[in-house]
């Protein structure tokens, strides 16, 4: 009986309990040293807190490897890509991700995806889950918070999350001085041939709304995925000022094509691709990286309202989040 008692006290003494962002009580070992995250945008904020403790990518990293060198965790660069578990994309395998031996499973909840069937499958295998409930960017400030508990690096969470609701708020006291019949009226276009968009209430959207641009397509998010499918004739009717572009090809092409200098935008030389290394500014994943893009995005629309030293921002955003040093001439390579 004693021996039992013992080795109950100890099993106790080894765990511990957190209320997740969804509310769900969840025992943890204390010592974390593997995750496996569900989502790309989980993974995201697992990498800025503690990246050796990721045992794979839910994609490939890009651009190539050997250009993400200056930019990544070298530990991280060679990680296998074990897929994710939001419903589209390169899917997870549970074997393939049980046999790599997570002591935590860390996963996104949104709107649009259920977290049960997740949850279920690992915890039936005996690992842990906690949901990152993630909506929009100010909900990051609290996904750092609990994974600083996590990972028993709660300065590093308030440390990050400070950054966030810093940046946020910088952005919204400049804006407030623009008046609403002079924001810019902005094009989001997200494929080679820049006809797939998404509107303006989506989560793959929220950078260009919180940098103060108005969104010419004007709807609700209807899945999570995006990427709507528009017409070259519906642009040209939106007449925006400025195109944010996600493929560099696009960008290249809409200078050449007859078609496209009907666009406002494309006429007067107002479209400028959205920086991706080592993750992408804005979008795809969405997450934390648009503290930074929207006050990238905030500068491009309203340079007086919103003055920014960009050099000195990306090197700062840089150091905080991925522990590397920039040069200028990183710097001009993250933007070209």
């Amino acid at each position: 009986m004693i021996a039992v008692g013992a080795q109950s006290f100890a099993s106790e003494a080894q765990s511990r309990e957190i209320i997740d962002m969804v509310g769900r009580h969840v025992v943890l070992p204390n010592k974390i040293g593997r995750i496996f995250s569900a989502a790309p945008p989980t993974t995201l904020v697992v990498y800025a807190m503690k990246p050796d403790t990721l045992i794979g990518w839910n994609f490939a990293p890009e651009p190539p490897k050997e250009d993400l060198a200056k930019f990544l965790d070298q530990r991280t660069i060679g990680l296998p890509v074990l897929g994710n578990m939001m419903g589209h994309g390169q899917q997870a395998n549970l074997e393939e991700v049980l046999a790599a031996s997570p002591d935590l499973v860390v996963a996104w909840a949104n709107s649009f995806l259920d977290t049960a069937p997740i949850a279920q499958r690992f915890e039936k295998a005996g690992v842990p889950v906690i949901f990152l409930k993630l909506e929009e960017l100010p909900d990051y400030v609290a996904a750092f918070a609990l994974m600083g508990e996590v990972l028993d690096l709660a300065p590093r969470g308030r440390e990050l999350g400070a950054y966030v609701a810093s940046a946020l708020a910088r952005v919204e006291a400049a804006l407030a001085q623009v008046p609403s019949d002079q924001r810019v009226r902005v094009y989001y276009a997200e494929t080679p041939d820049g006809l797939a968009t998404d509107c303006d209430r989506s989560i793959h959207a929220e950078a260009i709304r919180r940098a103060g641009g108005i969104n010419v397509y004007q709807c609700a998010q209807g899945e999570l995925v995006g990427m709507e499918r528009i017409s070259l004739e519906q642009v040209v009717r939106f007449a925006p000022d400025m195109i944010v572009a996600q493929d560099r090809s696009f960008a290249r092409m809409v200078s050449e094509d007859a078609r496209w200098r009907n666009v406002k935008a494309v006429a007067s030389g107002q479209v400028r691709v959205v920086p991706r290394i080592p993750f992408n500014w804005i979008d795809r994943p969405p997450g934390y990286m648009e503290a930074l893009g929207v006050q990238w995005l905030a500068n491009w629309f309203y340079p007086n309202a919103y003055p920014l030293d960009l050099q000195a921002e990306v090197k700062k955003f840089y150091n905080l989040f991925f522990n590397v040093d920039l040069g200028d001439g990183d710097v001009v390579r993250l933007l070209h």
